[in-house]
């Protein structure tokens, strides 16, 4: 990962604090330079007087003025220089347009826990982010309950990387990426193949459902098993890569109760092109485990993965 460039994007609410000792553990584990970004999307003009802009402008300083101090103070406490930057537009296009212009090789985001109904119907900006990006998305999962709160004066480590399969290429490619961010990070890497298969199926149109077949189930799990190992051996190319086959109704729950047993602090995942893979990834199980997921998940775009 070519991260010597990190792109920290916060909207400088209180919960987002949270992010900070994370971004800071990244940068200094990488020895990347830190550039945080805050975007203004409030458009002033709809304000109908000038005393209402000016008491919306003096509002708006005063706030940024605290919450820039208190980022100031927290980063400062976890040891990391870095450069502050206030840009004006839609947030998720000022991200991309700025990565690409600055050479950024990681962008870091939070994901709220409880975003409003607007952003329910048409996505979170960190959502809008990952469909637009070249680039790995760090989303970092924030717990909107959680008291405001300095970050912890030890950086956080990360000592597992789950990796989820679908023993295609494009997810070689992305355990290969895994791979290289796993030395650097001093981590280990595991590689999960989740099957979402229901426990019940249905019998018939409005006769209910039945449990699934059993019978076939220890001869399914050794083909996926053995199917699993020579992906890993192939695409690892010698690293230590351990493994496992995840099974639950759907891919996700199967994926998230594979992190939790192996004690992952972060997952990989890539989102991908056209075809029925794409639907799988992008459109269901990484955009899920991007809103989801009770720990950072790194998405790896179509792009990035050319490189490997």
């Amino acid at each position: 990962m070519n991260a010597a460039s990190i792109l920290f994007a916060t909207d400088l609410s209180g919960p987002a604090r949270q992010c900070h000792a994370l971004t800071a553990a990244l940068v200094e584990a990488l020895g990347a330079h830190l550039t945080i970004l805050h975007v203004d999307d409030v458009a002033a003009d709809q304000l109908d007087r000038v005393t209402e802009l000016h008491a919306y402008l003096d509002m708006l300083s005063s706030f940024r003025r605290l919450r820039v101090e208190q980022l100031d103070a927290d980063f400062a406490k976890l040891g990391v220089a870095s450069r502050f930057i206030i840009e004006r537009g839609k947030p998720e296009r000022i991200i991309d347009t700025y990565s690409r212009e600055h050479d950024v090789g990681l962008i870091i985001m939070g994901q709220h826990s409880h975003p409003g109904p607007l952003k329910k119907l048409l996505g979170s900006t960190t959502q809008r982010v990952i469909h637009l990006t070249d680039l790995p998305l760090l989303v970092v999962p924030i717990d909107d309950d959680a008291p405001d709160a300095p970050p912890p004066a030890t950086l956080p480590r990360f000592r597992t990387i789950l990796v989820p399969t679908a023993l295609t290429d494009a997810c070689g490619r992305a355990l290969r990426a895994a791979v290289d961010v796993a030395k650097r990070l001093g981590a280990q890497v595991h590689a999960t193949h989740a099957l979402g298969l229901p426990s019940f199926v249905p019998i018939a149109a409005g006769e209910g459902y039945a449990a699934a077949m059993t019978s076939p189930l220890a001869q399914r799990d050794a083909h996926y098993r053995e199917s699993l190992r020579a992906h890993v051996e192939r695409e690892a190319r010698g690293a230590d890569v351990t493994s496992s086959l995840a099974v639950a109704d759907t891919a996700l729950a199967g994926i998230l109760a594979d992190a939790k047993e192996v004690g992952a602090d972060l997952i990989m995942v890539p989102s991908t092109g056209k075809g029925a893979v794409a639907r799988f990834f992008l459109g269901s199980v990484t955009e899920a485990l991007a809103k989801h997921a009770p720990i950072p998940v790194m998405v790896l775009p179509p792009k990035y993965l050319e490189a490997w």
